[in-house]
């Protein structure tokens, strides 16, 4: 299965779910009480693991193609729970949820002189497509960035340097300019280091992003980005393919993930999986 054909199954799948944590977030709401923030944070723990480890295993496959070698991989679940940590899950929930109580807040304060119950507010949030549409946003961002992230583990497991590439599809949809804020459509091709920012460009100048969908990167460089990162192995002057272990990463995101790749046991993947399973 391609990256895009991975990439929109889990939309399809994830945007329903989403789209009724946010109807129920209104609901909430509109009833004075606060919304469930352990469904919401479950939804995205599930897109990040569930995602993030079939694109860790995908890309491993891909870069061990590419340098004529192959190995198994069994750490991936748990290195992606902790760098979603490392992101801030609850941040991203409460973020999620933060947007949800400002757009109803609009909502009430337009319709304040019709006196509208909480069934007809519901009703209006729904006639104008808010969880849904919501629902799908959610959905195309995080898997954007669940899948990114995977890439990166399954390129980091690998054991060897490799250099990281933006790839984004060469259609009217990809943003650019002057028509957008943000370019992605001349990004394609572009290439960096594992542990260097990419420079994407905006109207204000550049943002720095580790990959496409990063977190904390302007919502009009992230929201809708159907973007990826492709990983190729380096090698030197001789043809040798270039280990890690001669080069680590020393920095950033991309050392945390290494060394937690390095650093997990079979009993925390254990143990992390049942907990979910369990969860």
């Amino acid at each position: 299965m391609s990256y895009r054909q991975t990439y929109n199954a889990a939309r399809k799948h994830y945007a329903p779910i989403f789209e009724q944590i946010i109807r129920e977030q209104f609901e909430a709401l509109l009833l004075g009480n606060e919304p469930d923030m352990v469904k919401l944070q479950a939804a995205l723990t599930s897109i990040h693991t569930t995602l993030g480890v079939r694109m860790a295993k995908r890309t491993k496959e891909q870069v061990l193609k590419r340098a004529q070698k192959m190995t198994d991989a069994s750490r991936y679940e748990l290195v992606v729970l902790q760098y979603l940590e490392r992101m801030g899950l609850s941040q991203l929930a409460a973020d999620i949820t933060d947007t949800t109580r400002e757009q109803l807040r609009a909502i009430l304060l337009q319709q304040a002189e019709n006196n509208l119950t909480t069934s007809q507010v519901m009703t209006l949030i729904e006639a104008r497509g808010l969880p849904r549409w919501r629902g799908e946003l959610i959905a195309r961002t995080e898997t954007s960035h669940a899948a990114n992230v995977g890439s990166m583990v399954g390129a980091l497991d690998t054991g060897l340097k490799c250099r990281k590439e933006w790839q984004s599809a060469q259609d009217n949809r990809t943003r650019r300019e002057p028509r957008d804020t943000t370019d992605h459509l001349h990004m394609n091709g572009v290439t960096a280091e594992m542990d260097e920012n990419f420079q994407v460009p905006s109207k204000l100048g550049t943002d720095a992003m580790l990959h496409p969908g990063q977190p904390g990167a302007p919502a009009a460089q992230v929201c809708n980005c159907r973007c990826n990162v492709a990983f190729v192995p380096q090698r030197d002057a001789n043809g040798r393919l270039i280990k890690l272990a001669d080069q680590p990463p020393l920095n950033g995101n991309v050392a945390f993930i290494y060394q937690a790749l390095n650093n997990v046991t079979l009993l925390q993947i254990q143990q992390a999986v049942g907990a979910i399973l369990a969860g």
